[in-house]
């Protein structure tokens, strides 16, 4: 057997996650600052604030198609430097929006949304191979924590920003925190993308970053997904042209019956996420006779229990119930919190509203870091889970730009919010009795 580098023999759990959530948290800053600037800035501008959903949604799209070469780029330069790329590109897209021009902004959301596109297969490459197998769903759950972290620091930092420095300086300071994490990261280059996993229990016997020696006489695995130099998979992904890589990527995650299935539910959850917090505070207060502070107080408790949902569900599927089965049963209470939400009436108590607001949000909105441990796992012996990641990924966005849409369009033809949220609780009610029914055919067969 090789010689095995010291280096080689040490994972690094802790350092990973922490990495991975930094790099989420900024990114998802950065993304909903817009959102939360818009109302007293767009105006400035000569723009109305509506159109800060065209910087989002060209922000997604960007995004769905940078996911697509994620593979290439960890097989070229490591998921590391590519989370690196992912933070100056941010950086470079809130610089960038501090112009605010036309052009620049649209240069601003390409570069943010391309940098937003490269963080999930790159964290998930980085997790999967240093999160121990006992723990892999909560440390993916926890690194989902980032995203609402990341929107509720936005809603709290850029308004003081604003009043005391002005929106330029706020959405530069901004940039410079991506910037900073981006050069961070240098250090962690060797540490994070050399280690490879010590196979058996040993593995998850110790998750406080101490090295993992190697016992003698065992054989180590390949590295998934940045695999050996002179792996054909990762060579063919490392050379091929961006368009043919993304291409490819979709058609290998299509024609596998348990990818396909798990991106299909990312899109349903994601657009049931999407309409439930785009349109949460709409049913409250133009609807069910509500305040607006109240109805944005309660979307905020909403992303509180989403990020407690999120630690809670990833440490159920480590200890209790599968991943697989989990998503199953999260997509039938993900309907069924939407069936609550259409069922309100105005006359409705306080508490109840409040209570199927919380409900939604526990379910719908807590799903990603158990579906991303799945995805890892269903995909941890290929070496282009970078590639499978982004690929799902793509069918995520996907959702989160055709939910909201879908949703208006019920709205603008005549159907009330009540109305939508019952139709939209089809979605992940399907998706979850899929994944059901598929893991009881692999059990009984």
């Amino acid at each position: 057997m090789p010689p095995v580098s010291p280096s080689a023999r040490r994972t690094r759990p802790l350092l990973a996650l922490f990495v991975t959530l930094g790099v989420q948290m900024l990114a998802s800053l950065v993304l909903s600052a817009p959102s939360v600037l818009a109302p007293a800035v767009a105006p400035r501008l000569g723009f109305a604030p509506e159109r800060v959903g065209l910087f989002v949604g060209l922000a997604y799209l960007m995004a769905m198609l940078s996911g697509l070469w994620s593979g290439r780029g960890v097989a070229s330069i490591g998921a590391v430097r590519l989370s690196q790329a992912a933070m100056f590109s941010c950086a470079l897209g809130a610089f960038a929006a501090t112009g605010g021009s036309t052009g620049l902004l649209v240069v601003a959301a390409i570069a943010i949304g391309t940098g937003y596109g490269l963080i999930n297969p790159a964290s998930t490459t980085l997790l999967e191979r240093h999160s121990p197998t006992a723990r892999r769903a909560l440390f993916f759950s926890i690194k989902q924590t980032g995203v609402p972290l990341g929107v509720a620091l936005a809603g709290l930092l850029m308004p003081w920003g604003l009043a005391a420095l002005g929106w330029q300086w706020s959405i530069a300071l901004a940039a410079v925190a991506c910037a900073l994490l981006g050069a961070a990261l240098f250090p962690t280059v060797h540490r994070l993308q050399k280690a490879r996993r010590l196979p058996g229990p040993a593995a998850d016997a110790d998750w406080s970053a101490e090295p993992l020696d190697a016992a003698p006489g065992v054989d180590w695995p390949a590295e998934p997904p940045e695999a050996a130099p002179g792996d054909a998979r990762a060579a063919a992904l490392a050379e091929s042209k961006p368009a043919a890589a993304g291409l490819n990527a979709l058609r290998s995650v299509l024609r596998d019956p348990a990818l396909r299935r798990l991106s299909l539910t990312s899109l349903a959850f994601a657009s049931t996420q999407l309409v439930f917090v785009t349109f949460l505070v709409s049913l409250l207060n133009l609807q069910l006779s509500h305040s607006l502070a109240w109805a944005a107080g309660i979307l905020a408790a909403a992303q509180v229990v989403s990020t407690l949902s999120r630690i809670a569900l990833g440490h159920a599927a480590d200890r209790w119930i599968d991943a697989a089965r989990l998503l199953g049963w999260l997509g039938l209470a993900m309907a069924a919190s939407l069936v609550a939400l259409a069922l309100l009436r105005p006359t409705t108590a306080n508490a109840w509203v409040f209570a199927a607001a919380i409900f939604c949000a526990a379910t719908g909105m807590g799903w990603n870091g158990v579906y991303f441990a799945e995805l890892a796992c269903t995909a941890r012996e290929r070496a282009d889970l970078a590639t499978v990641a982004g690929a799902s990924q793509f069918f995520t966005f996907a959702g989160s730009m055709s939910g909201p849409v879908l949703f208006a369009g019920i709205i603008r033809a005549g159907g009330s919010y009540s109305t939508g949220f019952a139709l939209f609780a089809l979605l992940p009610a399907a998706a979850g009795l899929a994944l059901l029914r598929a893991r009881r055919a692999r059990r009984s067969g």
